[in-house]
């Protein structure tokens, strides 16, 4: 071995070991050779079947976690691969589809800490390179990974880039114990000194390994001989594979046989005593972010399919389009059939009481009064209360029959299925006695058996009970069954269902499977992330946000599937806890910050928001910590620095956090109990606004602060306050997604296909909005005005509205003026307290639930409007290691296979569980105020999740309009209002649109749709509850032109032949165009109606509407100015009468077909005040010749 004394005793500081010899410091070390490989993870599937799994005791040595367990109630239980699953991951077990392998290690840093080493030779310390090879620095000077240059022959000799590809234990007859551990991030220099000094650090975030009992024969945990090499997947079998996985290896990490990796270990030996050869070690290294990343990436993938089928083709994403809305149609007009009756009494109730209180308002002297006239008043009035006493009685006795009915349904289901019970074990029995008896040597007793097996009585018995279990339905459900029958009359039927067993077929693996590795990541973030926390600094700011950045990636996705659901739980009820995962990732793991942190929330009062002081205050604190920090190369960072590192991160991170915690306040009001959870988020909020304050923006005061206050609202105006913001920041897209504000998942209104915007209803909620932005004289007004009394004037009221208005406006107008960064974080402030907002008693209340509903949608469109502004992983990876690593990243993530890296999935996963929890919690409340049990479906979030609906949804969408704008149509496809219609089942907005659907029959005169998009737009106004019927027809002859009076004639008139003919001819080239629409009664509508040659600008007429808030008529407006001539007088523009909950308008005239050309377009343009923006549809309608 090379004479300690030949290098220096801080080499580990200050120089490179060999250095100073004049070898190649790369290339010819000389000691014990090392080969650093990394646990891993890979899929049971048959393309890694080659790569050798570990055994179950190397396992052990790492981890406890065998991949073959979940987590329910907090607790690890065993499971299942269902047989599913195992056809798709071929090589899967009963319990796991994952396995744990030995793999090369990613690009970081490795550091080594020789404890014993008597010559003070202590540090050793590599880079490791993007294409494999090892770069041993001084300890206390780390290279940027980006700036790390080799010797030109160890990028041109195989020999010598081998040698590079191992690292040198250059003095092993002087070390005892062998510290050793990875990061991605070098280790700052008060870092490496405090880990020197302490042994107690070491031993608790450090692996080790003896060498001496190494050297000795003795097996050490963590060691591999060479003789074990083909055990590391980039050097057996399957290295030709491993592109594929993952971390990729890349296209520039050579790989290499095991013979000439071992013939170059050995030739580090070749000077060394004979006790050492053959000793070179394999080390295994713990790499748990590669491990959680990994398994991350598997349950991202574990949807890839859902996305593959939808992008295959626009027929497909169409095909799905309908799919889920004629599903939706169905299955709403099932649910709302009794409520709709329901409503319908009640309707009849208000009206009785209406016209009984109107007569005894009129003014009535009984002075002067006669006895017969005052005896008639009395009995007038006598018969107004009856007919409100029968009102009353008939909807009691409706709602008394409809509990008799289904308690009497339900015991008559139950009894069936327990006779099915019943018949199916006496058959099970019957089977096992013909067994017995087929297998006796009797042939009487064999022939009985064959007799048994004839008998169709069991099988005849259950079909029976099964048939009649199926067919006892209520009336309701009885309708439900015609209103379908007749649905699926006006569509091609067998081409949907054909789609829907195909898309059944390719994505009915996904939630299983999802499921499983969601259980292996979750385990793995329970118990392994806080060992990576651990490895870093506590005090040094730049490397901490590092950190951060890794775990903005570790936790991308958020809530997935059940397990990870408990993990989030356990998560957020450790929020405030010293070694908190959140806390690390939202102050930098700064341990000053996060000390800090937990004691300025916990002291905060119930209720208490954060002041101006306290916010500015922190501000300062990060700056001090910002100004004290440096660089990897050695420099403060500049405030550009910062940000350009912080906002792709922390805006990653917080979004990921707070949605998460949110969907656990959905599930827990989904069953009624909100103790739990809202308080950890409450929590977070506030820790997220002292977060904010780490922007060198915020802190200059270029950004604004973000300060939150309470107010009282109607809910009208809560609900008109998020619409407005989200209408305002909409303004600001130049790509405007589909807005459904108003299709809500609960029946609001009488029949129809449409949910009107809620009126006031009396009821006042608290709640926290952001003051950011606004005008202090409005927030002024705002807090002391809030939730007008009856006794407030009109002025004060519309004072009120006013600042609703403008506030909105102004969170909106900075929203949209804050990049990204400020998008993700004021979106998600504005949003997650909504739900802090949510009263249990009311949002189960039947007055108010629907109103909760409007406002969830609003909320959750919110959230996902900040879609669009979140960061993929390779983008906040390359935020957390440093600008120049993009090429690295691109060659080492295999992002174009894998959802995770790039696409859709890896900005929208994060999303899918509160869209989830907010679609189930609208369901529970409806649920619990028909007094109906919650469905599994319906249960707490370890229940499971509808996530792959959720994804189907935003990629078929997601191509028609902005991404981050889905929410809308996720809420109103799955969630559609249908009402009863006096003349057919289905409602005529929803016939047409199914008419000319893909799937369509066409059997309308208005033409198909041509694309996705048209279909999306034309849905819209379906939501909206506007119905329009457009049809043509041949003019007919006007008979007063050639048949004249004739007394004389049987008949008393006589026809002229030639003139008949001549009015014949005349409307031969005339059409009679007729036109009915009918929209929702409204507080506010602007309507416009304009029909125009096909691809014309010539209007034939164009016709403008308005409603205005207070007033009750629908009334013309001033012309649109879509035109540029008119053809048709404005005094041929119908009018629109009210007909209960809606405006009808009627319209017909006789036009040349010249005039109309073949092909004419209708469109309509309607908005009302809940949505600002103008919802528009075209009918082409085609004129025969």
């Amino acid at each position: 071995m090379t004479a300690p004394s030949q290098v220096s005793a801080y080499a580990a500081e200050n120089e490179t070991a060999g250095q100073e010899s004049g070898r190649c410091q790369f290339c010819e070390r000389k000691g014990l050779p090392i080969l650093p490989v990394r646990y891993a993870v890979c899929q049971r599937n048959g393309r890694n079947g080659d790569i050798p799994e570990l055994d179950p005791s190397r396992i052990q040595e790492f981890t406890n976690i065998l991949l073959d367990k979940t987590l329910v109630g907090g607790e690890e239980q065993g499971r299942s691969v269902p047989d599913e699953v195992k056809a798709e991951i071929t090589q899967s077990t009963g319990s796991q589809v994952n396995k744990y392998i030995l793999r090369q290690l990613r690009q970081g840093y490795l550091y080594f800490y020789d404890q014993d080493n008597p010559n003070g030779q202590h540090w050793y310390a590599y880079a490791i390179t993007s294409d494999g090879k090892y770069y041993q620095f001084p300890v206390l000077q780390p290279p940027a990974l980006d700036d790390i240059k080799f010797p030109d022959r160890c990028k041109t000799n195989p020999g010598d880039v081998l040698d590079a590809s191992l690292v040198t234990l250059p003095f092993p007859e002087d070390s005892g114990t062998l510290y050793y551990a990875f990061s991605e991030h070098p280790w700052p220099e008060a870092h490496i000194r405090m880990i020197g000094k302490d042994a107690g650090w070491r031993n608790a975030h450090m692996q080790q390994v003896n060498i001496p009992g190494w050297v000795g024969g003795q097996q050490q945990p963590f060691a591999f001989g060479t003789d074990e090499l083909e055990k590391v997947a980039e050097y057996s079998a399957a290295a030709e594979s491993l592109d594929e996985q993952f971390w990729s290896s890349g296209p520039a990490r050579p790989l290499y046989k095991p013979r000439e990796l071992r013939g170059a270990m050995q030739r580090r030996l070749d000077h060394a005593g004979s006790e050492y050869q053959g000793k070179g070690l394999i080390l295994a290294v713990k790499d748990e972010i590669g491990i959680i990343d990994e398994l991350n990436a598997y349950r991202h993938q574990a949807l890839a399919e859902v996305e593959n089928f939808v992008c295959e083709s626009e027929e497909t994403r169409r095909k799905l389009l309908c799919m889920q809305a004629i599903d939706a149609f169905k299955q709403n007009f099932a649910r709302n059939y009794v409520a709709s009756q329901e409503q319908s009494l009640s309707d009849k109730i208000d009206k009785a009481r209406a016209e009984r209180d109107a007569f005894q308002e009129e003014e009535y002297s009984r002075e002067g009064a006669s006895p017969r006239e005052r005896a008639q008043h009395q009995r007038r009035v006598g018969q107004l209360n009856q007919a409100v006493r029968e009102a009353e009685t008939e909807k009691e006795d409706f709602l008394r029959e409809q509990r008799r009915e289904t308690t009497a349904r339900n015991a008559e289901r139950e009894r069936l299925r327990a006779e099915i019970e019943r018949l199916k074990q006496e058959k099970a029995e019957q089977q096992a006695e013909i067994d017995r008896r087929a297998a006796s040597d009797d042939p009487a007793v064999a022939r009985t058996a064959e007799v048994m097996r004839r008998d169709p009585f069991y099988d005849r018995e259950i079909q029976r009970n099964e048939f009649l279990l199926h067919n006892t339905k209520s009336e309701a459900e009885q309708i439900a069954d015609r209103h379908a029958d007749q649905l699926d009359k006006l569509y091609d039927a067998k081409e949907l269902e054909e789609f829907a067993d195909q898309h059944q077929a390719r994505t009915r693996v996904c939630e299983p499977l999802l499921a499983l590795h969601d259980a292996d990541y979750s385990l793995w973030v329970k118990h392994h992330l806080a060992d990576v926390i651990g490895r870093y600094s506590q005090s040094d700011y730049w490397m901490g946000l590092g950190l951060s950045g890794l775990l903005a990636n570790t936790l991308r996705g958020g809530v997935l599937a059940p397990a990870s659901g408990e993990l989030w739980q356990s998560l957020a009820a450790a929020m405030m806890n010293e070694e908190s995962v959140i806390l690390s990732g939202l102050f930098s793991n700064n341990a000053a910050l996060t000390a800090q942190a937990r004691s300025t929330v916990s002291s905060l009062a119930e209720g208490e928001h954060l002041s101006t002081e306290t916010l500015e205050a922190w501000g300062e604190r990060f700056r001090t910590q910002q100004a004290s920090t440096l660089m990897l190369n050695g420099r403060r960072p500049t405030a550009d620095d910062i940000i350009n590192r912080l906002h792709p991160i922390h805006g990653q991170i917080s979004n990921t956090i707070g949605n998460a915690i949110a969907a656990l306040v959905t599930q827990d009001l989904i069953v009624g109990s909100d103790s739990e959870t809202k308080p950890a988020l409450r929590n977070f909020i506030r820790l997220e606004q002292l977060a904010w304050m780490s922007g060198p923006d915020v802190q200059r005061g270029e950004a604004p602060l973000p300060q939150l206050i309470d107010v009282k609202m109607t809910m009208a105006q809560y609900t008109h306050w998020f619409q407005q913001i989200s209408q305002r920041y909409r303004d600001n897209k130049t790509n405007r997604g589909v807005d459904t504000d108003l299709a809500m998942p609960s029946l609001t209104g009488g029949g129809g296909n449409f949910s009107a915007p809620m009126a006031e209803n009396g009821v006042v909620v608290t709640t926290t909005i952001p003051c950011f932005g606004l005008d202090p004289a409005v927030v002024r007004r705002l807090i002391e005005n809030s939730a007008p009394e009856e006794t407030y004037e009109a002025a004060q009221t519309q004072q009120q509205w006013a600042d609703v208005a403008q506030s909105a406006r102004d969170v909106a107008g900075t929203i949209a003026g804050t990049g990204n960064y400020g998008k993700l974080l004021a979106l998600g402030l504005t949003s997650w307290n909504l739900l802090l907002a949510v009263d249990q008693e009311l949002l189960d209340d039947a007055n108010s639930g629907a109103d909760w509903n409007r406002l969830f949608s609003s909320g959750v469109g919110l959230l996902s409007a900040g879609m669009g502004a979140a960061e993929g992983y390779q983008a906040i990876r390359v935020a957390s290691m440093g600008p120049g690593t993009e090429g690295a990243l691109s060659r080492l993530i295999n992002g174009d296979t894998w959802k995770l890296g790039n696409g859709l999935l890896s900005v929208a996963s994060g999303m899918l569980s509160i869209w989830d929890g907010m679609r189930k919690l609208t369901e529970s409340a409806r649920a619990r105020r028909l007094g109906q049990t919650l469905s599994a479906d319906n249960q707490k979030i370890m229940g499971g999740f509808g996530v792959v609906s959720g994804i189907s949804t935003i990629l078929v969408i997601g191509f028609g309009v902005t991404a981050g704008l889905v929410v809308g149509l996720f809420f109103g496809i799955l969630t559609l209002l249908l009402g009863v219609w006096m003349v057919t089942l289905v409602a005529p907005s929803v016939q047409m649109w199914v008419d000319r659907s893909l799937v369509g029959f066409h059997t309308s005169q208005v033409e198909k749709f041509e694309d996705l998009v048209s279909e999306q737009s034309s849905l819209e106004m379906v939501f909206q509850g506007v119905v329009v019927e457009l049809s043509w027809e041949p003019a007919a002859p006007d008979p007063t032109n050639y048949i004249d009076s004739d007394s004389s004639g049987a008949m008393a008139f006589s026809i002229d032949s030639e003139a008949q003919q001549k009015e014949e001819d005349r409307v031969e080239d005339l059409v009679r165009i007729n036109l009915r629409v009918r929209v929702p009664k409204l507080d506010s509508i602007e309507l416009v109606i304009q029909l125009a040659p096909h691809g014309e600008r010539r209007a034939i007429f164009d016709w403008a509407y308005q409603k205005k808030r207070g007033t009750e008529k629908l009334v013309s407006a001033a012309v649109s100015g879509y035109s540029t001539t008119q053809e048709a007088e404005l005094t041929d523009q119908p009018r629109f009468e009210l007909d209960g909950k809606s405006y009808e308008a009627e319209w017909s005239r006789v036009y040349n077909k010249d005039a109309l050309t073949r092909l004419v377009d209708l469109v309509i343009k309607f908005r009302c005040q809940a949505t600002s923006s103008m919802k528009s549809d075209v009918l082409t309608l085609a004129v025969e010749s």
